[in-house]
């Protein structure tokens, strides 16, 4: 990542979540962002022919507690009861150094 300027990087939740959105649309892959719950809002919702991925986004974070927030709030409950495909839950984690780069982890779980 140490291509992408100092000054167009910004150190906030959001921005990556914004990125892989762009990401997903560029590779063809529908995803929903924000999309509303009765206890929240889902960071990201990627659906395909066989499955649905629940995603959680957290900065500076483990995955784990991305994962968590989505088991507490449950926020696949409609696509597991209404899509009839499986459901996957991804917590994403993004790490920012202080020298411009930014690295990435991930967890995945069955709902």
């Amino acid at each position: 990542m140490r291509l992408i300027p100092h000054n167009v990087i910004v150190n906030r939740e959001k921005c990556y979540q914004a990125n892989f959105f762009m990401i997903c649309k560029l590779l063809g892959v529908q995803m929903f962002v924000e999309d509303a719950t009765d206890l929240g809002f889902i960071d990201g919702v990627i659906t395909t022919p066989h499955h649905v991925y629940v995603v959680e986004f957290k900065k500076d974070r483990n995955p784990m507690a991305a994962l968590e927030q989505i088991k507490k709030n449950n926020y696949s409950f409609k696509y597991v009861a209404q899509s009839g495909k499986p459901v996957v839950h991804v917590g994403i984690s993004f790490y920012f150094t202080k020298g411009k780069s930014v690295s990435l982890k991930w967890l995945t779980q069955k709902a």
